[in-house]
């Protein structure tokens, strides 16, 4: 072994040709470990202890080694023995102008920075396993990788690459970084929980402390040829994966700086990649690659392929009876031009499906729809960059489903210019969830002219280009792009919410072949246009409720003469169609809706009914709302339909609009809105007109016959009831030339009078109205009422509401009854009301002034008083509030100081945290309480004269609102937990210290209190088939801490474990030799410890448990976790005593603690805790046992150390709840 001297070679770079290239390629150097290594930055040794063997023994947290060369030929191993996996090693080429070719192993605990400006190949055979790799041709500073500044800014050959064929493991959450102007893997790497990062660039920087990705440099570009440095070839992909990339529960990224020159691709994904999720933690997969908006001007296009596997999937718990299941991770991918065929991407999830993210986020990131707002929450928390053009093939499967329980995914697929899809694009919800979100979307053309799109029930799939046309054919009006009926119809058919919607300069959305709903449950078909909306062919369901809802926009596109024809903005065409919802509800928002030789019905349809077309709803809502007229519109020049500018037309000879059962609304649009009646919308009706035996409710639009002479034009609208709002009326006027006013005008009813009843001024009045009118031949359109001023007076349904605060005695009210006929007559009735009654005084209950603040600590026998802030008054002003409360413990009492205020105080007995209860209550009997809060502190040294053999316990606790800090404590903290297993506890927040006694420390009442209160509330789910180690969990000889949480999952490992041939036989061994007069001892309870352990780990799949180790749960039993009895019986079991070397260790640990920087009054008390604890230690000759001068001595001690140890506690006693210190006297 040698100390090498720190000076560094001088170099020159010399950039490589592609002939050059293509000659190293062909004939890769072959040395054996790196050689000539020199120190350069920080303390390592170099050493060859065998021939094939080259060791680095690295003694500075990072160092900077330069080499003539760093070759490890097949056979040879190169080994960095690193300070800890945070340490860094970085290693310079710098006597060579040849690739760096790794054949051998090279292995590492840290992290490890190649950096060749030619090159690096890791050759097949090759195995590299270390914390952490960089493999790149750049090159960074010394003194800023000295500082962890991991900035690599010096760009190497710019044709040079870095390239894997072998396998490359990184520790978990460690990262796998290989940087170049091309790179290739073709082998395969691992980091688990951790990430992988292939990026192509010349220069870049790494952020260990955030995401821990790749950064490229901005501006960066690959300018020339890159050459495979393994093969000698040009590289066709910048950034190439055809092998196994590995980081479940981490993150894998494919980046890439502009490319100057034409490749077949920036990005290729031919091989396989997984992110799969490990428990909670999810994984996540970037493909990305500069796009129109980002790449240089003049620069090719950046194309983006896929055609591998990609996996971000949680697996199912089937298939890890002890894994715990999560959701599907993300996988996002951009790029200017995007193309993926035959791949398989998969982001589903055992408890909800993951994101996947191609060409952009929802919408593109562009402002919400307004007509179908999903809502912001949809979108990630960051930008996502969009593509020019998307093109997904037919073999492709996208999956982001919940596969058990859970909501579905989301799938996201955007382009700025053109989407092309055929892909199986699914993201079912699972069992208590409902199905997720899928868009497919383009600011220019989309085309799906095949494949399969569900997003299971309750889901949503949201189209929205430019143009849309559902057909089944290609050419729609001249264009190629279409979406394929069939496919929608599937996706309604599992349930999914189909959402059609075109947005643009030139939107138009075309309903061009038949949508037919065959299958499934209820589904919703929403059809929307910042244009128009034509429905060209039948939209019928015969299985499930099929709601329709239209929107465009909210006015009509101005023209000049002549009718309307074609596409116009804020239209609705239904031309030909027959529109049946099963049940289900129609909707339509928008400026103007003309139909033509079309029905829109609910009803079944009659077998004569032979019109082409009907709107069917089959007891369904239909909802029309309508935008109001513009001013001086009543003559502007062309027609919608037959009758006009901006106005609802669906009476022609063969149309109708009929509900059935169900309910018919026509209202203004709420987005262009007028009070003047003359702009109201107006809808005519004809020879079928409309027909409902539900309610027909008009809201603030004119409805009118079309043939207005004709008295029968009366049966052209048809209800069950009829509801006019905000001015809407029904204009039928009647010509007095037919002779006809007086057949249609209503009768009054003679002799008819209001009910009477006790009517007070003030209060409201409803009365059920009698029959006030007759009208035999015309309907009664509508019914008023007046009456006197300082009253309101209207008429709901069927009854007279009042509100009148006018003087009291007789009013009058006129009714009037005016019928379709636009006829009317006037009844006046009179209503006597009477004087209003003062209601009595009311009693009201004290008023909650004040609060109780927490109170100071207490303590057993010593006094106490304390009196509270004012808490209540009396709201009448009469006094006599009497106080009492309740909840004290034994010893204290209270005093009603008769000003709203209490007085505690006594000698408390009993320790524990304390709510007790202060009530108020008035002369009326009202009562009103508040609650208040202290703890009662035992701090005493209990002396007891046992009945079984003798012992000593000592416990030290600290409250809930110190674990905080405690948990947050320095590497000493973390230390004392790995090494002896002493860790906080449950919510309570018990620190355990030393407990060693006998059977007998159960008749030590606050030792029992204690140790009971921390056993309270602790549950097992699940089932176990050894009776004995539940037992054990349940005394709680397994840490507490981590019982709470063994759930159904882990109990029921554990139970499998223990009835297996392999359990059984382990407890069989176990029990041989773990028995001493029928009582467990420790080394069993370690055994068990350690099955827990292990299906823990195997629950949350991570290494966190590797501390709860055999020799912890050793350390567990004998470092004295509470049994039922109180404590350990310390003459039945092995060992229980702990060794003065355990407790020295203790008190090493615990001084660093206090050095680090712990709080004063903690160290104090734990030093104390420690030092008696470990003097009982050396005292005890046999565990549990203290006899003649041993226990004197140890008397002596106690009487000692123990006035000083209360005296430090009583300093913080604000800060511990317990502190016990029990000798048992034998």
């Amino acid at each position: 072994m040698y100390l090498v001297s720190r000076h560094s070679f001088l170099r020159t770079t010399t950039a490589l040709t592609s002939a050059g290239a293509l000659v190293l390629g062909l004939s890769l150097p072959t040395n054996a470990n790196p050689s000539d290594g020199q120190v350069v930055a920080g303390e390592a040794t170099i050493s060859t202890p065998t021939p094939s063997t080259l060791l680095i023994n690295q003694h500075s947290q990072n160092v900077v080694l330069e080499w003539g060369s760093f070759n490890i030929d097949a056979g040879e191993t190169t080994t960095f023995v690193q300070p800890n996996v945070d340490a860094w090693a970085l290693n310079r080429v710098v006597g060579s102008q040849d690739p760096s070719v790794i054949a051998g192993a090279l292995n590492a605990n840290g992290n490890i920075a190649i950096v060749n400006p030619d090159g690096i190949v890791f050759s097949r055979g090759a195995r590299v396993d270390v914390g952490g790799l960089v493999a790149t041709t750049a090159d960074i500073d010394n003194n800023a990788f000295m500082r962890g500044e991991l900035r690599f800014s010096l760009p190497g050959n710019p044709t040079a690459s870095v390239i894997n064929e072998g396998t490359v493991s990184v520790r978990d959450h460690g990262l796998a970084a290989f940087v170049a102007p091309g790179v290739r893997n073709s082998g395969v790497i691992t980091a688990r929980f951790g990430t992988v990062s292939l990026a192509s660039g010349n220069t870049f920087a790494l952020d260990l402390y955030g995401d821990g990705l790749v950064s490229l440099a901005i501006g960066d570009e690959i300018t020339e040829d890159v050459i495979d440095v393994a093969t000698g070839a040009v590289m066709a992909d910048l950034v190439k994966n055809e092998g196994t990339i590995s980081a479940n529960g981490g993150t894998v990224a494919l980046t890439a700086a502009t490319a100057r020159t034409a490749v077949n691709s920036v990005i290729n994904n031919t091989g396989v990649i997984e992110a799969n999720s490990v428990g909670m933690r999810n994984g996540k997969i970037i493909l990305g690659a500069q796009t129109a908006s980002s790449r240089a001007p003049a620069a090719p296009r950046q194309t983006v392929r896929v055609s591998g596997t990609l996996s971000a999937a949680a697996p199912a718990r089937s298939l890890r009876p002890t894994a715990r299941p999560g959701s599907g991770g993300t996988i996002q991918i951009t790029g200017e031009d995007i193309q993926i065929t035959g791949a398989t991407i998969d982001a589903s999830g055992s408890e909800g499906g993951g994101t996947v993210l191609i060409g952009g986020d929802y919408l593109g990131g562009r402002q919400i729809d307004e007509m179908f707002p999903i809502g912001e929450d949809i979108r990630e928390d960051y930008d996502v960059a969009t593509a020019t053009t998307v093109t997904v093939d037919n073999p492709t499967t996208i999956n982001a489903s919940a596969t058990e329980d859970g909501d579905g995914g989301k799938v996201i697929l955007w382009s700025d210019q053109a989407t092309t899809t055929s892909a199986n694009i699914l993201a079912y919800g699972a069992e208590h969830g409902t199905g997720g979100f899928i868009e497919t979307s383009s600011a220019g053309v989309l085309s799906l002219p095949e494949g399969y799109v569900s997003a299971g029930q309750g889901g949503t799939w949201l189209l929205d280009p430019e143009q849309l046309y559902v057909s089944n054919e290609a050419a729609v009006f001249g264009n190629t792009e279409y979406v394929d009926a069939a496919t929608v119809e599937n996706a309604l058919n599992s349930g999914t919410n189909v959402t059609l919607v075109s947005s643009g300069a030139d939107a138009r959305t075309g309903i061009n072949s038949q949508i037919r709903k065959t299958a499934g449950g209820n589904a919703r078909l929403s059809l929307g246009s910042s244009g128009s909306v034509s429905i060209n062919a039948d939209i019928i369901s015969t299985s499930g409720e099929l709601d329709i809802v239209i929107r465009t926009a909210d006015a009509l596109e101005p023209f000049i003469n002549g009718s309307l024809t074609g596409f116009r903005d804020g239209l609705l065409i239904v031309s030909d169609a027959t529109i049946e919802t099963n049940g289900g509800d129609f909707g339509y928002r928008g400026a103007a809706f003309q139909m033509t030789n079309s029905v829109v019905s609910s009803g079944a349809e009659p077998a004569s009914d032979t019109r082409p077309g009907n709107i069917r709803t089959n007891g369904g809502v239909m909802l029309f709302e309508l935008s109001a007229l513009p001013t001086g519109s009543a003559d502007a020049s062309g027609t919608i339909g037959c009758n006009g500018y901006y106005q609802f037309d669906c009476g022609q000879a063969s149309q109708v609009l009929d509900a059935g059962a169900g309910t018919i609304v026509f209202r203004q649009n709420p987005n262009a809105t007028t009070t003047n009646p003359d702009n109201f919308p107006k809808i005519y009706v004809g020879d079928y007109g409309i027909a409902t035996t539900g309610t027909l409710t008009l809201d603030g639009v004119n409805l009118r016959s079309e043939r207005s002479t004709n008295r029968n034009s009366v049966y052209n609208i048809e209800f069950g009831a009829l509801s006019l709002r905000n001015g809407a009326i029904i204009d039928f006027p009647l010509q007095d030339a037919l002779g006809l006013e007086a057949f249609y005008t209503p009768v009054a009813v003679s002799g008819v009078s209001l009910p009477t009843g006790t009517y007070r001024v003030g209060e409201r009045i409803i009365i059920q109205l009698p029959t006030l009118f007759t009208s035999p031949n015309s309907p009664i359109l509508s019914l008023d009422v007046f009456g006197p001023s300082g009253g309101s007076y209207q008429i709901v349904g069927n009854e007279l509401v009042i509100d009148y605060n006018g003087p009291p005695g007789p009013i009058n009210l006129t009714f009037r009854a005016t019928t379709f006929a636009g006829t009317s007559t006037n009844l006046m009735l009179s209503l006597n009301i009477q004087e209003a009654v003062t209601p009595p005084p009311v009693d009201n209950p004290p008023t909650l002034v004040g609060s109780i603040p927490t109170l100071p600590n207490a303590e057993i026998g010593a006094e106490y008083a304390i009196t509270t802030p004012v808490l209540f008054a009396d709201d009448n002003g009469v006094g006599g509030l009497r106080l009492g409360v309740s909840g004290l413990p034994a010893g204290l009492t209270a005093t009603d100081n008769r000003n709203g205020t209490v007085t505690i105080s006594g000698t408390p007995t009993t320790a524990g945290a304390i709510t007790f209860t202060v009530t108020a209550t008035d002369a009326g009997g009202n009562e009103v309480s508040t609650n208040g809060r202290f703890t009662v502190n035992d701090i005493r040294v209990v002396v007891i004269r046992p009945q079984d053999e003798p012992g000593v316990f000592v416990s030290l606790g600290f409250s809930s609102d110190q674990r905080e800090e405690f948990e947050n404590m320095n590497s000493s903290m973390s230390r004392l937990c790995e090494e002896t297993a002493i860790c906080w506890s449950d919510n309570v927040g018990i620190f355990r210290g030393a407990a060693v006694g006998g059977a007998n420390v159960q008749s030590l009442a606050s030792s029992r209190e204690f140790w009971a209160q921390q056993l309270a509330g602790l549950t097992i789910s699940g089932t176990t088939e050894v009776s004995t180690v539940l037992a054990l969990l349940l005394t709680g000889e397994i840490y507490k801490g981590q019982l709470r949480l063994i759930n159904s999952e882990i109990a029921d490992s554990i139970g499998q474990y223990f009835a297996s041939e392999v359990g059984q036989k382990a407890l069989e061994n176990q029990l041989k030799g773990s028995v001493t007069g029928g009582i467990i001892t420790s080394a069993f309870v370690g055994f068990v410890a350690d099955v827990v352990a292990d299906k823990i780990g195997e629950q949350f799949g991570i290494p966190s448990f590797e501390w709860y180790s055999a020799k912890s749960g050793l350390a567990i039993a004998r470092i004295g976790i509470a049994t039922g009895q109180g404590g350990l019986i310390g003459a039945n079991i092995e060992a229980a005593s702990i060794t003065v070397e355990e407790f020295v260790e203790l008190d090493r640990i615990f001084r660093d603690f206090a050095r680090d920087g712990g709080s004063s009054g903690m160290d104090r008390q734990m030093e104390h805790t420690l030092k008696i604890a470990s003097r009982v230690s050396e005292i005890l000759a046999q565990p549990g046992l203290v006899e003649g001068g041993d226990r004197e001595e140890l008397i002596s001690f106690l009487v000692n150390e123990v006035p000083e140890a209360i005296s430090n506690y009583r300093e913080i006693n604000d800060s511990f709840p317990a502190f016990v210190i029990g000798l048992i006297e034998g």
